[in-house]
């Protein structure tokens, strides 16, 4: 934000201390997605209207809602596109390299689609990728220092 002084000088003016609370997905398929993140990711639902649903997920939640809702609901331009690619990249920690290896699995198991098996990175953490039906690459990494 920037402010004009009595002497009409501009003076860039800090934002209240912000922090995220909530992360939304816009989805075209919101009932794969759905499903996705309450039976393979097992986030519990905390909330549920139409097509979108809030995910209880500490400290920041997850939203996911139909492209068509948002594009209804405030009838903007910019939800009537075609997304490509990987829009955004959800990152859960873990303490250890282990627990990362056994959630990773158990998603595995239940119909996560592997992008990356749990390794360690040249950045050093130990990460392994997967994606959800959209495509979002998302990730589990340990914070076990190596």
């Amino acid at each position: 934000m920037v402010t004009t002084s009595a002497a009409g000088l501009q003076a860039e003016t800090k934002l209240p201390n912000m922090a995220v609370e909530l992360v939304t997905l816009h989805t075209d398929n919101y009932s794969e997605m759905l499903v996705f993140y309450r039976d393979v990711l097992k986030l519990e639902v905390a909330f549920e209207q139409g097509e979108f649903a809030n995910f209880v997920s500490t400290p920041t939640n997850l939203g996911l809602v139909s492209r068509s809702g948002m594009l209804e609901t405030l009838g903007d331009s910019g939800f009537d596109g075609t997304r490509t690619g990987s829009g955004v990249g959800l990152g859960f920690y873990f303490d250890t390299d282990a627990q990362v290896d056994e959630a990773y699995a158990e998603i595995v198991d239940r119909g996560a689609r592997v992008v990356s098996e749990p390794t360690k990175m040249p950045w050093g953490e130990y990460i392994g990728f997967f994606s959800d039906p959209d495509g979002n690459v998302h990730e589990f990494v340990s914070r076990e220092k190596h």
